[in-house]
């Protein structure tokens, strides 16, 4: 996927995050929380600002939470991005271990 549209992905992760971390459930979170990735380019778009024509300002709010050190972006590889359990066709094996993990 072009790093735009994943750039725009961590954007959406993190206003749901957010939302998550204003419920007053008893639970103080002094730590960021930590989204992971597989995309190294929005990631880096992310920590890094540049100047990047094709992407809307709206999308930039991860900057934000990236510099404020309320988020904390971490790459792993495509073949561990476990939330592919809910988002691809996986094969049985990889269906099967991903599953397993979720639980």
């Amino acid at each position: 996927m072009p790093v735009g549209a994943e750039y725009m992905a961590l954007s959406a992760c993190r206003t749901g995050v957010g939302w998550l971390r204003t419920l007053k459930l008893g639970h103080r979170q002094p730590n960021p929380t930590l989204i992971w990735g597989n995309n190294m380019g929005s990631i880096l778009l992310a920590k890094h600002p540049t100047t990047h024509q094709n992407i809307v300002i709206y999308y930039h709010y991860i900057r934000n939470k990236v510099a404020t050190k309320q988020v904390v972006l971490v790459w792993i590889l495509t073949a561990t991005m476990v939330a592919d359990v809910m988002t691809k066709g996986l094969n049985g094996p990889k269906h099967a271990g991903f599953s397993a993990t979720v639980n």
